[in-house]
């Protein structure tokens, strides 16, 4: 009976621990936080144009590269946003083409975030990096109205911690029982 009392308690601080791996990182936008997109290409250390503002709220909004790209800041969302169609370069020596989002004011703004497709599906890759957000098009085909959604996504581990200590609680048990 203790065993099994035992085994539902470590059951119970493991499912707590996983639940910890959905809660959302809690790193945010602030208002009055400086905000910056870079268009990179051809490669990610050559800034090609830059567009910055200082975030005063829901829907601030800036843009790259003739309004090819906007990106719509909230304080736990940004929507980047492709306003044209067309294949983005993938020629040879090209290794970038894309963009940097960053919060100059606060550099762990975007600890945690990731991004999702939103609306018509472009493909891309993105990665964090010295507080900065990287999304790269490099010769992607992308569709006018296309979207990324970049939000504060599962803090990774948690779950993993959770399921290990349920799995070594189990074994733990069953050990006893032999």
């Amino acid at each position: 009976m203790k065993t099994l009392k035992a085994y539902l308690v470590l059951g119970a601080a493991a499912a707590a621990l996983s639940l910890g791996a959905i809660s959302p990182a809690s790193a945010t936008i602030n208002l009055g936080d400086n905000l910056q997109i870079q268009y990179l290409y051809p490669d990610v250390s050559t800034v090609y144009e830059t567009d910055s503002t200082t975030f005063a709220g829901p829907g601030t909004t800036l843009s790259i590269y003739n309004n090819e790209v906007t990106a719509t800041f909230d304080p736990n969302q940004i929507i980047l946003t492709q306003n044209s169609f067309g294949q983005w370069d993938n020629s040879p020596g090209v290794t970038f083409n894309g963009v940097a989002i960053s919060d100059l004011t606060n550099p762990g703004a975007f600890t945690g975030w990731t991004a999702q497709p939103g609306g018509e599906p472009t493909p891309f890759t993105e990665y964090l990096s010295g507080g900065s957000i990287y999304v790269n098009w490099q010769g992607a085909y992308s569709y006018s109205g296309a979207q990324i959604v970049l939000a504060p996504g599962p803090v990774p581990g948690a779950g993993l911690a959770g399921l290990a200590a349920l799995g070594l609680a189990g074994l733990h048990a069953r050990k006893r029982r032999v």
